[in-house]
């Protein structure tokens, strides 16, 4: 036992298959391990079995031993499950609260924006027009050859 601590088997090793075993392969050398090593018959041993399933549990499924293959992990969880629901989530929802809070219709806020928006276009058309008659006024003196100012 002290040895399985200090050398892990590979999961492979476990099932007693190769590492280019198909599943097929696989869940055939588990079912023929599982009847082997059953608690319930004779002989049997626990540990081994729950070592079996586990395994299984792991290269029986294409995208755990994928995982496996890839990172080692012998996780079957999605490893983004639980950053998603941790933080990205409610992450989400404070900000969709706050924005309630703040606004509350975003129609409101669009067109509180374009009134803004309209009231500086009709100021710097005010301007404009000034300088349009500043213009119109010196135009005559610029033909004549007049200064600007």
């Amino acid at each position: 036992m002290l040895e399985r601590f200090m050398k892990k088997q590979s999961l492979y090793e476990i099932l007693e298959v190769s590492v280019e075993a198909s599943q097929e392969e696989i869940k055939l050398s588990y079912w023929r391990l599982s009847k082997l090593h059953h608690p319930d018959k004779t002989g049997g041993d626990d540990t081994k079995m729950k070592e079996l399933s586990h395994a299984y549990q792991i290269l029986g499924n294409e995208e755990n031993r994928k995982r496996y293959d890839d990172t080692g992990s012998e996780d079957t969880r999605d490893p983004f499950e639980d950053r998603y629901n941790s933080t990205i989530i409610p992450m989400f929802l404070k900000i969709v609260s706050e924005l309630d809070n703040e606004y509350t219709n975003p129609i409101d806020k669009m067109l509180g924006m374009l009134e803004r928006q309209e009231n500086e276009l009709r100021s710097m058309l005010v301007e404009l027009i000034s300088q349009k008659t500043v213009i119109e006024k010196r135009i005559p003196r610029i033909k004549r050859g007049d200064l600007l100012m």
